[in-house]
């Protein structure tokens, strides 16, 4: 009799997990706390270098050597979205490009950013970088690939309107630990949920091969 209760106990918890997933209403607040940090890449240090383009924080991020680290504002957990404050600017010969306002859409598997500078006339909102490699941790941690739109921005910016290369090149590697609000209940449907929106995409992306 109490084996037979155990085992309904853990079916209701099994249920319930699943259901949270599933389920719309079961959308948790992301917490204003900790960053999101972006290693860059080798490769994109060396075109920095080789184009004397200086990279830089914007306050309130920070940087230390290669590593930006961007404060988490919020986000959500259904559909599974970080937002975060600060960004990068990179400036070089005169001219300069920001990325502002970073928003990770882990269903999406894209990094959305606000984009200004001054080969532009006002800001707007692209996709810099597709999210390849995702590890649902935690903490998540995901390759960023530079999308054609952000190569092509780059290119107006220090090309001259060429094409400086970079579209697939994975720009860096991020790690964040999204801490969810109530914090304790519901840290183990974080990974449950973003392994569960990163197998969907992979076989998205395998059926359309």
């Amino acid at each position: 009799m109490k084996l037979t209760k155990f085992f309904g106990k853990i079916s209701a918890v099994l249920l319930t997990s699943v259901g949270l997933l599933a389920s719309p209403a079961a959308a948790t607040p992301i917490a204003a706390v900790g960053t999101t940090d972006v290693t860059v890449s080798q490769a994109v240090l060396d075109f920095l270098g080789a184009n004397s383009i200086t990279p830089s924080p914007i306050d309130p991020a920070t940087a230390s050597g290669a590593v930006f680290s961007f404060p988490i504002s919020g986000g959500d957990t259904n559909p599974f979205i970080i937002t975060h404050t600060g960004g990068l600017r990179l400036e070089g010969g005169g001219n300069f490009i920001e990325a502002t306002d970073f928003v990770i859409d882990v269903g999406s598997g894209l990094l959305i950013s606000t984009i200004s500078g001054s080969s532009f006339s006002g800001s707007f909102s692209a996709n810099i970088f597709e999210l390849a490699n995702v590890q649902p941790g935690p903490p998540i941690q995901t390759d960023l690939v530079i999308t054609s739109t952000f190569n092509a921005a780059l290119g107006s910016t220090f090309a001259g309107g060429g094409d400086p290369g970079l579209t697939g090149v994975v720009f860096g590697t991020a790690m964040t630990n999204p801490v969810p609000v109530p914090l304790p209940a519901t840290l183990p449907l974080i990974a449950a949920g973003v392994g569960a929106l990163v197998l969907v995409r992979r076989r998205r992306k395998a059926a359309s091969a």
